[in-house]
């Protein structure tokens, strides 16, 4: 532990999320340092695509590609049945005004084997998704021979500075555990370890990530220190850091 009694916690993912991570771990006695890794920013759409008007289903992967969907999308199909990949997506889905949301409450693949028990051959469905992501969705709904109409309404970009950011950070106080909810944040946060920064860092932090996938970015070195969230959520990375910490 570093100076203070509370455990100090880098939260990495994104905003307005970390802010949020950070208030759940204050409630639990952490100390969280925020430091997002990357923003999400809205995209323009591929010029020339063409959306079909008889959708049966829209998938959705995560909250951010609800948040910067453009309004027409969301007037044109809220009636089509979405489903969404947890209950956070669920609810931005539902927020916007989409009428009928299930949630997979799992992964992209979880998500996917819940529209194929609906969906048939030859079905149209919108994919709204983020620039940077695996193929799960595409190759499932691809083998069924589904046809797919994908909408890229955001992608993730590192922020500027971080790399002077996080050697303040870390020569400033004694990380005790980081949170990594993305593969994208995962190898920055390797990125950042593994090179010749300056940090000064006796061992190497705990480190939670919200899949298995995410771990596989890091260094075998870093892979020791490090654990995977029971599912792909924000509340099971804070119960496991709750369990190692030994904090309710």
């Amino acid at each position: 532990m570093g100076s203070s009694a509370k455990p100090k916690i880098l939260v990495t993912r994104p905003q307005p999320g970390a802010d949020q991570t950070a208030a759940r771990l204050k409630s639990h006695g952490f100390d969280p340092v925020v430091l997002p890794f990357t923003e999400v920013v809205p995209t323009t759409p591929a010029a020339g695509l063409e959306i079909p008007t008889d959708v049966q289903a829209i998938l959705v992967t995560s909250a951010n590609a609800i948040r910067h969907a453009s309004q027409h999308i969301i007037d044109q199909f809220r009636a089509v049945p979405v489903y969404a990949v947890g209950d956070a997506t669920k609810l931005a889905a539902t927020t916007a005004g989409f009428q009928s949301v299930r949630s997979a409450d799992g992964n992209a693949k979880d998500l996917a084997a819940l529209a194929l028990q609906e969906l048939s051959a030859g079905n149209h469905v919108l994919y709204l998704c983020g620039e940077t992501r695996t193929r799960d969705i595409e190759d499932a709904l691809d083998d069924a021979d589904i046809r797919l109409a994908i909408i890229e309404t955001y992608k993730t970009k590192k922020v500027s500075q971080l790399t002077y950011i996080f050697q303040s950070v870390f020569n400033s106080h004694k990380v005790d555990a980081v949170l990594l909810y993305s593969s994208v944040s995962a190898m920055i946060y390797n990125t950042l370890m593994t090179a010749d920064l300056g940090v000064e860092v006796p061992e190497y932090p705990r480190v939670f990530c919200v899949s298995k996938r995410a771990k596989e970015k890091l260094s075998p070195a870093i892979q020791e220190c490090s654990f995977v969230a029971e599912a792909p959520r924000e509340e099971a990375v804070i119960r496991a850091v709750c369990e190692y910490f030994d904090l309710n």
